[in-house]
């Protein structure tokens, strides 16, 4: 279950994620990848639910890591124990989870959450997620090591990058020294992903493959600006 929670941030930037995550989980879904899609608007779900705790100045409050930890938990267990006969489409699951993180919150509440959630509509012309999509996509990224060593890995390769990077622009050669440089942050920053994603106990690494595409999806619009 995505459980990235970070009281840090200001109430305009998580209204911004809000739609970011909104806008990839179109994305995926436009390329068929139904189980990032529900990912992505899950992500922009539980920062309109923050969104809400902010206004009503509740983020202020004693613990609210971890009063939304325990509700983002308790959602997790009844996706667990839905029965056989459940939606298993891409919407009713997402549809499932909305009700199980409204209900969860005092009854005055409720209206005002689900106004902040954004339309399911896209999800609707997508397949059912296949069985064991997520734990293969953490294989994928693992590539047979630990989260531990592929940290570490990223964080040597940022180190080797960065050195070379500066013998480069040493002799002069300007644009070789800047493609070592950006390689050199984007495996600092997956570093950072990874090592984010362990600290909220998101074992399927779910944060760092949105965190990651996110970023990268923002960084092609920018530069085509």
């Amino acid at each position: 279950m995505l459980s990235d929670l970070d009281h840090t941030r200001t109430r305009e930037t998580l209204a911004t994620q809000v739609d970011d995550y909104a806008e990839l989980s179109d994305q995926y879904a436009a390329s068929g990848d139904a189980r990032r899609a529900a990912l992505a608007i899950w992500a922009s779900d539980v920062r309109a639910v923050q969104c809400v705790l902010w206004e009503r100045g509740l983020v202020a409050s004693e613990e609210p890591t971890e009063r939304l930890q325990g509700v983002l938990q308790d959602v997790e267990t009844a996706l667990a124990g839905r029965g056989p006969a459940a939606d298993v489409s891409a919407r009713g699951i997402v549809e499932e989870a909305r009700r199980a993180l409204v209900t969860a919150f005092e009854e005055s509440l409720h209206e005002e959450l689900i106004a902040g959630f954004r339309s399911l509509d896209h999800l609707d012309d997508t397949a059912a997620a296949s069985a064991g999509g997520a734990n293969l996509a953490v294989q994928v990224r693992l590539a047979g090591r630990t989260g531990e060593q592929l940290v570490s890995d990223l964080l040597l390769a940022a180190a080797d990058c960065r050195a070379v990077a500066r013998v480069m622009a040493e002799v002069g050669d300007v644009d070789e020294a800047h493609r070592q440089a950006a390689a050199a942050d984007r495996a600092g920053f997956e570093a950072y992903l990874v090592l984010a994603s362990a600290a909220s106990g998101d074992a399927t690494l779910a944060t760092t493959e949105l965190r990651w595409d996110l970023a990268a999806a923002k960084s092609g619009r920018s530069g085509s600006e």
